[in-house]
């Protein structure tokens, strides 16, 4: 005879089956209910290794969302490789009071773009060499937007330094700089493991006594040196005190000096001029004089002319006068073109 199944027992598995999956759609739907995120695309000019999906997105270290697809995009017209990133940024953490849906209602999304928002890659790890997406504001940064056919607004990224670095690196002759460090440390193994070496250790450390005994010795001389030279200090400031006495009566005897030699230079001057007055007014005199004369002559020879009985010798008077008063005008000349002639006397 078979066993009737007990109705309790079935009526409590109904019933907590039922209870189970009131809790799953409670929690489940109140976590889609409760989260708000929206999705960005990005595009990333360098490479993006250890950038997987899953990975945060972070705003000033605050995550925020997530990476939801990392892929490749190939333009069959400019033959250009790019690599879209989707992110997805849960805006309750944001903390926008509003729902908005940036696929529709971008004037926000343009609002902090010209503000300066940009999206980078950064470290995540330094282990695992993970990378996540920053958000931050960059207002000194260009907008670098590829503007391609997207269901997802786009933001625009920069190149972060980390990348700068890791670009560097990546363009370094790593293996020839190995080949050389290999090169290098042969060689020196060879130096040290050489039958040379403990000579050239022993050199070494004679040299080394050497110099410890020299700065010893320097050390024991410096006080010496000191002293010799402050008592050279000394020694040179009373010599430049005994030249000062020295030198400053001689400077007064030199000011002196200077000053009679103008006093006779102004002397001599004055004197200078007016013997030059004199000599203006004797040269005046003598003018005077000299058409006196040649008025006397002039008259004489007009008494010769007219008295032609006399006998020769007036005749020959009367030359004789006219000679000398020719003689004086050559020599009146003379004194006008060289008048220091008087104090010299004719050369």
């Amino acid at each position: 005879m078979m066993n009737r199944p007990n109705p309790t027992l079935i009526g409590l598995f109904v019933l907590s089956a039922l209870a189970l999956g009131i809790v799953a759609i409670m929690f489940v739907g109140g976590r889609g209910f409760s989260e708000q995120s929206v999705r960005f695309i990005l595009y990333f000019e360098g490479n993006v290794k250890g950038l997987n999906v899953g990975a945060p997105v972070t705003f000033r270290g605050v995550h925020i969302g997530q990476v939801e697809s990392v892929s490749v995009l190939f333009d069959e017209q400019s033959l250009r490789v790019d690599i879209p990133v989707v992110i997805s940024v849960d805006m309750n953490k944001v903390g926008i009071s509003r729902k908005i849906v940036p696929e529709k209602d971008g004037k926000l999304v343009e609002e902090l773009i010209k503000k300066g928002l940009r999206a980078s890659l950064t470290l995540q790890s330094l282990v695992t060499g993970q990378l996540q997406v920053e958000l931050g504001f960059h207002p000194d940064t260009r907008v670098r937007l590829m503007n391609r056919q997207s269901d997802y607004r786009e933001l625009p990224t920069i190149v972060t330094g980390m990348e700068k670095i890791a670009r560097t690196l990546e363009d370094l002759p790593l293996e020839e700089i190995t080949q050389t460090a290999i090169s290098i440390l042969n060689g020196i193994e060879k130096i040290v493991n050489g039958a040379d070496f403990p000579a050239m250790a022993q050199q070494v450390a004679v040299l080394v006594g050497r110099l410890e005994r020299l700065s010893k010795q320097l050390e024991e001389q410096t006080p010496e040196l000191m002293e010799s030279s402050l008592q050279m200090t000394v020694e040179i400031r009373q010599a430049v005190a005994e030249l000062r006495q020295q030198t400053g009566p001689l400077l007064k005897e030199w000011t002196q000096v200077a000053q009679d030699s103008r006093q006779l230079v102004a002397q001599a001057d004055g004197s200078l001029q007016r013997a030059l007055a004199s000599w203006d007014k004797t040269m005046a005199s003598g003018d005077a004089a000299f058409v006196k004369a040649s008025d006397s002559f002039e008259s004489a020879e007009n008494l010769v002319k007219s008295a032609e009985p006399l006998n020769g010798e007036i005749k020959r008077a009367l030359q004789e006068l006219s000679a000398a008063a020719h003689s004086i005008s050559i020599w009146a000349d003379y004194l006008e073109r060289h008048p220091e002639a008087l104090i010299r006397g004719k050369q």
